[in-house]
Formats: structure tokens, sequence, C-alpha cells
């Protein structure tokens, strides 16, 4: 949510507290427990529209984005430790239209008439292998 900074011309953009989300979309995203296996990283791409998303697992905050009109991605090999098993929620508070930032002309979304919108695109994983090539000196060959 946006709040004007007293003391300041216009309006500043803040960050959110926590219980700002107690209004947010939220959407719940479930990741394989054998995801990982076999790669070394699998990253997850959301792209979203919105003001701030917070990813939570089990009530715990995991990682968060302010909207800049990118995809957003998260590694989720950090978070091996047991946050992965069960599900994840996703929250993304709703971006206004008079929000006071700035975001390339681009990427600035269709707004409806409402003057909010908060909206997941799409959800996608790429997983990372790592290939390792052993390389010998050109005189290893020669004997």
């Amino acid at each position: 949510m946006k709040k004007p900074v007293p003391g300041r011309q216009g309006a500043v953009a803040t960050a959110p507290i926590d219980s700002d989300f107690t209004r947010a979309g939220v959407r719940r995203i479930s990741i394989p427990k054998d995801a990982l296996n076999g790669v070394v990283d699998v990253f997850m791409q959301i792209g979203y529209v919105g003001d701030v998303a917070r990813l939570y697992a089990g009530g715990r905050l995991l990682d968060d984005d302010f909207f800049k009109g990118t995809v957003w991605e998260i590694g989720l090999k950090r978070f091996m430790n047991g946050a992965l098993a069960g599900s994840l929620q996703l929250k993304i508070l709703p971006l206004r239209k008079d929000s006071p930032f700035y975001i390339p002309r681009g990427a600035w979304p269709f707004f409806p008439p409402s003057g909010e919108i908060c909206d997941v695109r799409r959800i996608t994983a790429s997983p990372e292998y790592e290939v390792i090539i052993a390389v010998g000196s050109a005189d290893s060959r020669a004997h």
C-alpha cells in the first residue's frame, strides 16, 4: 500500500508492513518433493502485476519483490531445508493507478475501471544443471 510521507512534496512510495498483506491476493503453489533431484537448482519465474509480492512457506516469509514490470525469479535451492514441503503461498498487494513510483512506460499495466490491478500472469520453473568437464594440459597428450 502506498502512503504519503508527511513533510514531503507529493506522495512517496513506502514499503508495506505485514498487516497490509491482509488485503493481498493469494495463490497457492505446489512444489513436488523431488523437484530438485538431479539438478543444481530450480528457478521459479513469476510473472505478476501488483504492487508488492511475497512468497511464504508455512507462514514463513521466503522472498519478496517490488513490481517493476519484469519477471520475478526465485532460486529454490536455498529453501531445501524443509521450507518447500507442502504448498507455498504467493501474496500480492494490488497496484494502484495513482501509485507514486516509476516503471518504464512499456511495463505499465492496463488498469481496469477500479484503478487497481492484482494479477498472476504465469508461473514457470526452469532447472539448472551442472556439467563438469575435465581439461588436461596440452603437454599431457604428447607423452
